[in-house]
């Protein structure tokens, strides 16, 4: 009752915050998005079957390669929300969202042979994707349902600004640390993604400044971050900055981009051109500036650590 309660307080928040101001999405700030949830596709009882063989296509191909954590087919039935759905109003999706421990929602339909899916973030219960695929009249629309869901997917996934995130160190407990003279940090990266070593890492921040959906054009970027990739190993990448705002700034789950990753899915899917006119241009933060000189401010932090590191590699040694 008190989680329905804080739900139904958030979206009057958001909706009083609409109406009284035309700035209320200006500058907002958005997160990562992992934790996926996607709902059965809505389609005539006699699509049924390809409609749910559909639904499989869409969690596999969001979870290949380690891209998204998606919600498995018993933990809906368990949480009785197992049902196909279309459209959802902001306040479905953030009160799915908060029922499900999600950060976006997927529904999709089948109707006069289109297939659309509809991509929502939980946090606003906004609509942040959105993308129609019309199947070809002259074949059965049987045999199109599970190509065309997986084609829908694979944009969703090209038009997702980011391709990775930070992750902690598991030894010394920090998302940035100093080795040899090097500023470091770990990455989380899809195991599918071409990424390799040497390539440019950027460390982004994402916001929105309109109701455009978010990963169709009303994305900006703000490049505040500039690496590069030393190593790479099952998902997990280890990258040097080189240059940065402020150390501060770095978190876990700081979103990642690699422009090497960026041109790939241009090049994929160079015929989409509703993707071309997406695109926003990127800026870098005017503040940054060289790592040995954001280093120096930190290094007694940094060589603190690294001290107290050593003193506890010495102590297992010796026992």
């Amino acid at each position: 009752m008190i989680k329905y309660y804080n739900c139904c307080v958030r979206i009057i928040y958001f909706y009083m915050a609409f109406l009284f101001s035309f700035n209320a999405f200006a500058d907002i700030y958005h997160t990562l998005a992992r934790r996926v949830v996607v709902f059965p596709i809505q389609a005539e009882s006699q699509f049924n079957e390809e409609a749910m063989e559909a639904w499989w296509k869409i969690r596999e191909t969001l979870t290949e390669g380690k891209r998204f954590l998606v919600a498995s087919k018993d933990f809906l039935e368990r949480k009785d929300v197992f049902q196909a759905r279309d459209k959802l109003s902001p306040a479905d999706a953030i009160i799915l969202g908060e029922l499900l421990d999600s950060q976006l929602i997927i529904t999709g339909q089948i109707k006069n042979k289109t297939l659309t899916l509809n991509v929502y973030e939980s946090e606003r219960g906004q609509l942040v994707w959105s993308q129609s695929s019309q199947m070809h009249r002259s074949l059965p629309l049987k045999d199109q349902i599970k190509k065309n869901s997986v084609e829908l997917t694979s944009l969703l996934i090209a038009e997702i600004p980011y391709h990775g995130f930070v992750i902690k160190d598991e030894l010394i407990g920090q998302s940035v640390y100093k080795k040899e003279g090097k500023v470091l940090v770990h990455l989380s990266v899809s195991t599918v993604s071409n990424v390799s070593v040497g390539d440019e890492v950027q460390l982004i921040k994402l916001f929105s400044r309109n109701l455009k959906p978010l990963f169709q054009g009303g994305a900006h970027i703000e490049i505040f971050a500039v690496g590069k990739i030393l190593e790479i190993q099952n998902g997990i990448a280890t990258a040097e900055l080189l240059r940065i705002t402020n150390l501060k700034e770095i978190q876990e789950s700081t979103l990642v981009r690699f422009p090497t990753e960026l041109r790939r899915i241009k090049e994929i899917y160079a015929l989409k051109d509703s993707i071309k006119r997406r695109i926003n241009p990127d800026y870098f933060s005017p503040e940054m500036t060289d790592i040995n000189k954001e280093a120096q401010e930190t290094q007694p932090l940094i060589t603190a650590f690294a001290f107290l590191l050593n003193i506890a590699t010495i102590l297992l040694i010796a026992f």
